[in-house]
């Protein structure tokens, strides 16, 4: 765990190793967050890392919602995605699907790719797999706008997890 007062104090350098991972693979947002300091709580940290994503230009902001992995997509089978995005993964077990569920992931991940032309996004702490499932078929029928607000907005969410996670206010 980091402690909330060390973070304020760290060098940009060492603000960004520690915090970047939180953003699944895109440093440069937690450099963007490095400025917002000294935080007050834990609450200012993860309000300034929503608002850092949420502000991002329409072009940043796209670019950002494809780089996270797809959920017990190939690159997760694989081991090549984020700490934190395997242990969030395995965490409903998205790492033991068996033949029949993993086509289906597959499937949904391939419908909601095409059809919108990034992954499917979700805070997989509040999902079971079948609530996953579930949650693909309805977004599915989504307008692209509305669920490029739905990444953005389950994206925030994840950040402020592993935010909250990872940071204590205590000494």
């Amino acid at each position: 765990m980091l402690v909330l007062a060390a973070l304020n104090e760290m060098d940009e350098t060492r603000f960004v190793a520690a915090l970047g991972p939180v953003f699944e693979a895109t440093p440069h947002l937690a450099r963007a967050l490095a400025p917002c300091r000294p935080f007050a709580d834990i609450a200012a940290l993860t309000a300034a890392a929503r608002r850092i994503i949420r502000d991002l230009p329409d072009d940043a902001r796209l670019a950002y919602v494809a780089s996270h992995p797809e959920l017990a997509g190939a690159a997760a089978r694989v081991g090549d995605i984020g700490a934190h995005s395997v242990s969030e993964q395995a965490g409903i077990s998205l790492d033991r699907l068996d033949p029949d569920q993993q086509a289906r992931f597959d499937a949904l991940n391939i419908a909601y790719r095409l059809r919108f032309g990034f992954p499917f996004i979700a805070a997989v702490r509040f999902h079971t797999k079948a609530s996953l499932l579930e949650a693909f078929a309805t977004r599915l029928h989504h307008a692209r706008a509305v669920e490029l607000v739905t990444a953005i907005d389950e994206i925030c969410k994840i950040v402020t997890l592993r935010l909250e996670a990872l940071v204590t206010a205590g000494q």
